[in-house]
C-alpha cells in the first residue's frame, strides 16, 4: 500500500511544478543561465526560502526587480525594447524556478510586456539611429517604471483600502471572525475594523506545515485585537462559536471556484454546514479566465519541509457554493459573478490599459 501511495505521488509530483529543492539547484541555475542580478537573485532566494509570503508581496517584489533591471539597462543597439524584454523574460523564469509565479505575478509580468509593445508600436514606424534609439529609450525607460508605480499603487495598495471600505457593512459589533492561516488582506481588514471602533473577536485556525496561522496570531496581539488560537483538526468545535468566516484568496477563477491556502475549502464546507457566512476578499487583479474543477489542475507541490515524504499542495479549490459573497475594490458579488467581472474588464480596456494587460490570465 505504501508502494502504490509512493507511486502515485512521484506521478503526480512530475505533472505539477514545484520549486527548486535547495540553495544549491538556484546558484546552478544562476551560473548556467549567466545571471548577475544581485537584487533578482536575493528576491528569488527569499521566496523559495518563504521569507517572502503573499502573493500580493511576491508580486510587489517581482516588480521591483522589473524596476531595477529597466532602470540597469544600458542600451547599446537598435530596438533596445525587445533586449529589454528578453531581460524581463529570463528574470521571470528564474525567479519561476525559484517558485512557481502565483496568478497575480503572471498578470503584472502580462502588463508589463504589453506596454513594451505598446512603446514599440510607437516608434516602429521610425527610421532612428542607434544614438536616437538610445535617448529615446531613456524616455521609454521613465513611462515603464511609472507605470510599473502605478500598477503598484492601483491594484494592489488602493485595492485593499478599497476593499476595507466595502466589507466594512459586513462586520459588526460583538462579531467572532473566524479565519484561516495568514493572509495580507484579511489583516489589512482586521486592523481597518478596529481601528473604526468596531469591538470583535477572532480566531484564528491554523494547520501544518508552515503554521501560517502563528504570524497572524502575532499581528493581532501586536495589534492589540482579541483572538484565540487552534489547529484544523478543532475546526468542527470554534466553527459553533463564529458569527463569520473571513478568508484570503490567490486568485478567483473563471468558474466561481476559489484558488487559496491548502485547507481553506475544508473551512468554507464546515461553515456552510453550519450555516455560517463565508466572505472571501479578493483584488480584482487577481480574477482569471481559467477554468479549473480540482486541486490538480492549477497547484504546486509544497516540498522543502519535515512533510516531504508526502504529497504536499499548496493550494485547493473551494466551490462557489460555499462562498456567501466576495468583496473587491469594487463592489460585493457572489462567487458565480466572477465573469461577469472579467466581462467588465474587457470592456474597458480600450480606456485602461492597466485592465487591459489582465484580461486574460496565465496559468499558475
Amino acid at each position: 500500500m505504501r508502494a502504490r501511495a509512493s507511486t502515485m505521488k512521484t506521478s503526480i509530483d512530475a505533472y505539477l511544478p514545484s520549486r527548486a529543492r535547495n540553495i544549491g539547484q538556484i546558484l546552478e541555475y544562476v551560473e548556467r543561465k549567466s545571471i548577475t542580478d544581485e537584487l533578482l537573485i536575493k528576491v528569488g532566494l527569499r521566496i523559495n526560502k518563504n521569507l517572502l509570503l503573499g502573493s500580493n508581496h511576491r508580486c510587489v517584489a517581482m516588480l521591483t526587480v522589473f524596476k531595477s533591471i529597466i532602470d540597469n539597462y544600458e542600451p547599446n543597439h537598435q530596438r533596445p525594447l525587445d533586449e529589454l524584454k528578453d531581460m524581463l523574460v529570463q528574470a521571470k523564469e528564474f525567479l519561476n524556478f525559484c517558485r512557481p509565479l502565483s496568478v497575480s505575478m503572471l498578470n503584472a509580468e502580462k502588463l508589463i510586456y504589453a506596454e513594451i509593445f505598446n512603446l514599440n508600436q510607437q516608434t516602429a514606424s521610425s527610421q532612428l539611429s542607434i544614438t536616437e534609439e538610445c535617448l529615446l529609450y531613456n524616455d521609454h525607460k521613465q513611462k515603464l517604471k511609472d507605470f510599473i508605480d502605478q500598477f503598484i499603487y492601483e491594484e494592489i495598495w488602493s485595492a485593499q483600502k478599497g476593499i476595507c471600505e466595502n466589507i466594512q457593512e459586513n462586520i459588526t459589533t460583538n462579531d467572532v471572525i473566524l479565519v484561516y492561516g495568514c493572509s495580507t488582506i484579511v489583516q489589512h481588514v482586521l486592523l481597518d475594523s478596529k481601528l473604526r471602533g468596531k469591538r470583535f473577536r477572532v480566531i484564528v485556525v491554523d494547520s501544518p506545515p508552515h503554521f501560517n496561522g502563528r504570524r497572524m496570531l502575532n499581528f493581532l496581539n501586536d495589534n492589540q485585537i482579541d483572538v484565540s488560537y487552534t489547529l484544523i483538526n478543532s475546526l468542527s468545535f470554534v466553527m459553533r462559536q463564529a458569527t463569520k468566516v473571513l478568508l484570503g484568496a490567490n486568485s478567483m477563477l473563471a468558474n466561481g471556484y476559489v484558488m487559496s491556502q491548502i485547507g481553506t475549502s475544508q473551512v468554507a464546507l464546515m461553515a456552510k454546514a453550519t450555516n455560517v457566512p463565508t466572505l472571501v476578499c479578493c483584488e480584482t487583479y487577481k480574477l482569471s479566465d481559467r477554468v479549473y474543477v480540482d486541486s490538480f489542475g492549477c497547484n504546486e507541490v509544497d516540498g522543502g519541509h519535515e512533510l516531504d515524504s508526502a504529497l504536499n499542495l499548496r493550494y485547493d479549490l473551494t466551490p462557489p457554493e460555499f462562498v456567501s459573497m466576495v468583496i473587491n475594490e469594487k463592489n460585493i458579488v457572489p462567487a458565480e459573478s466572477v465573469p461577469a467581472l472579467l466581462r467588465f474588464r474587457a470592456e474597458r480596456k480600450r480606456n485602461n490599459p492597466i485592465e487591459a494587460a489582465q484580461t486574460n490570465t496565465a496559468h499558475i
